[in-house]
């Protein structure tokens, strides 16, 4: 097995072919906040008015295609909930658990995430693969 270095030496390689090659992108957690305590199946109206959270980054864009060559495990479910994209984003353990969140904005375009996979060889987490779409 690799050694911890070897892993953090993978995690700058990655953030620095991100950052090179990448786009600014903005991870959104929505709001879960409840309008009426009463109602609770009902949620907010307008969650994207004041997100719970949200982290700007750079993100890349790839095919869905390429999830077994960057070594992402396949979704199980069925096609219909599949993802038209997958975006990388390199790990940034100040920014918490973005496994959590909801949806990217790239510029004008917003796409809701289907699947989040943190990949985390060890302790050294390298990137995020968000499965997105439209």
């Amino acid at each position: 097995m690799p050694s911890p270095s070897y892993w953090v030496k993978k995690a700058e390689t990655a953030r620095r072919l991100i950052d090179k090659n990448g786009r600014a992108i903005t991870i959104v957690k929505l709001s879960q906040a409840l309008d009426d305590n009463a109602k609770p199946w009902r949620g907010e109206a307008a969650p994207r008015t004041t997100p719970e959270d949200s982290v700007d980054a750079i993100g890349v864009f790839v095919p869905l295609s390429s999830q077994q060559i960057l070594g992402i495990q396949a979704s199980p479910d069925l096609d219909v909930t599949r993802g038209q994209q997958i975006c990388l984003v390199a790990a940034n353990n100040s920014a918490g658990d973005l496994t959590l969140h909801n949806e990217i904005l790239d510029g004008g375009t917003r796409w809701r995430i289907v699947r989040a996979q943190l990949l985390q060889p060890g302790s050294t987490a390298l990137l995020y693969a968000f499965e997105v779409k439209q």
